[in-house]
């Protein structure tokens, strides 16, 4: 297959609009924070027209404020993508139209393309937001290119108007943050706090909500687990061991729907929490398994169902 060409002018507002479209279907089915190279993978068979990085960089250049960039830590080679702050993924996906024709006009205001701006210039860390890293816009402050960084400006009332018809307050790096610390008066070191403490609440919310998917989701992995052990009732050995890399592809094949390996991982972890005398996860060095004994579902079900 092959793809057109995605950098002018005229067919970034459609490359947006398959972004926001392929965000919104993963929401619909997940509440994990998708990843961009996913996402662009989704977004280019949707399009027939190549969406990358690039794409995305070149869309923060018109408004750093049309989604949510993610830093999962040095052990991961990709971002996370997510919807604006503030917005749930249900009002996420009834803004998609408003969102597609501010963004095409916002464009169109642009004699030049802006440059682009880098992920790593404005992701924020996953559920790590203590450390000196905000989310949200000081009342008065904006972002402004000074040769190859960014750096905050005070804004005019003017330049306040205009930038309110952007779709998401602004996202701040460590940088730009530590930068801004020093000649804060009462009034906004006390506001900075109160956004740091709803960011907090934002990042416990996110993890309540992933712990509530995942058991609600252990019932139905359980049973996969339990058919594996009468598939070999009659083996000898008292446990069956499974790699978990193995497992988790059996668990996926097995399912109606949708789940991601970590996800299914996870899962796996919560049974193991619950059930410890009957599944295990076993890890020396690079080898990775699950020890299955055998599995009583009646009595098991209960106790998973009893557990908080």
């Amino acid at each position: 297959m092959t793809f057109e060409a995605s950098d002018s002018l005229q067919s970034l507002p459609n490359l947006f609009n398959a972004l926001d479209s392929v965000l919104s279907i993963h929401y619909a089915s997940s509440i994990t924070v998708p990843k961009v190279h996913d996402l662009c993978e989704k977004a280019t068979r949707l399009t027939k027209r190549r969406v990358d990085i690039n794409t995305i960089e070149q869309i923060l250049g018109y408004d750093l404020q049309v989604y949510q960039i993610i830093y999962f830590g040095s052990n991961s080679f990709d971002y996370g993508m997510c919807s604006p702050k503030g917005l749930s993924p249900l009002q996420f996906g009834a803004l998609l139209p408003s969102r597609r024709i501010s963004f095409k006009e916002r464009v169109s205001s642009f004699r030049d393309a802006p440059p682009i701006v880098k992920l790593s210039e404005v992701a924020v860390p996953f559920l790590d937001t203590t450390q000196g890293v905000s989310l949200g816009r000081l009342a008065s402050t904006s972002l402004k290119r000074q040769g190859n960084s960014l750096c905050l400006v005070t804004k005019s009332p003017k330049d306040t108007r205009i930038s309110s018809k952007s779709i998401l307050s602004l996202t701040e790096n460590s940088a730009l943050h530590s930068c801004l610390v020093e000649g804060l008066s009462l009034i906004e070191r006390i506001k900075q706090k109160e956004r740091k403490n709803k960011l907090n609440s934002l990042g416990n919310t996110i993890k309540e909500n992933h712990v509530r998917y995942i058991r609600s989701k252990v019932p139905v992995v359980y049973d996969i687990l339990y058919e594996l052990t009468l598939m070999n009732a009659g083996e000898q050995k008292p446990f069956k061991t499974v790699p978990t890399r193995k497992l988790i592809s059996i668990i996926k094949d097995s399912l109606s729907y949708s789940m991601t390996d970590e996800e299914i991982s996870d899962t796996i972890h919560e049974i193991a929490r619950v059930l410890q005398d009957k599944v295990k996860v076993i890890q020396v060095g690079e080898i990775h398994a699950i020890k299955i004994f055998p599995l009583n579902r009646n009595q098991d079900l209960d106790k998973i169902n009893k557990t908080d």
